[in-house]
């Protein structure tokens, strides 16, 4: 085996983060374990969750929010991150004008919509910002509800009327 880590910060050639590829790679429970060994707080050992992607600008919210699968684990490591991350970071949107609501609203999560307003008032304003080509969180999460919702049903034919009864 390898070295023990020593750090939540310890980063590859690249420069990312073994936390960071935990939750790029939808390791929740690594990213987890991580996180509960480095906490943030923990100084320069502590996971870094100011952590930006350096040409996409995506924070680790927007990460976890646009992963394919959002189990309770990821929710869980989502909670942890909202509540440790600046408002610089909360706020923050990527290269495409981007916050992490947007990556939430395209993947119809709308549990970190309302659990990021109701844990982080700050976040509110993040729905109606919209990003460079235009488009809000709510426009988004309209979007895609409205792309997976069936057809509506075809209207009823009208009934042919009948010869008329004399009522007198």
């Amino acid at each position: 085996g390898g070295e023990p880590l020593s750090s939540g910060r310890t980063r590859d050639a690249g420069g990312r983060s073994i936390f960071w590829h935990a939750v790029a790679r939808e390791w929740s429970q690594v990213a987890l374990s991580i996180l509960s060994r480095f906490p943030p707080q923990a100084g320069d050992t502590g996971v870094n969750v100011r952590e930006v992607h350096p040409q996409r600008g995506d924070t680790l919210l927007h990460l976890l929010c646009g992963r394919q699968r959002f189990n309770p684990q990821a929710a869980e490591l989502f909670s942890n991150l909202l509540v440790a991350v600046p408002e610089s970071i909360l706020l923050r949107r990527n290269s495409n004008g981007q916050s992490f609501f947007h990556n939430a609203a395209a993947r119809l999560n709308s549990w970190v919509l309302s659990h990021s307003v109701s844990s982080r008032s700050a976040s509110a304003r993040l729905v109606v910002e919209k990003d460079s080509a235009g488009w809000t969180p709510l426009a988004l999460l309209a979007r895609h509800m409205q792309r997976r919702a069936p057809p509506p049903p075809a209207p009823a034919m009208p009934q042919a009327a009948g010869p008329k009864k004399d009522t007198s």
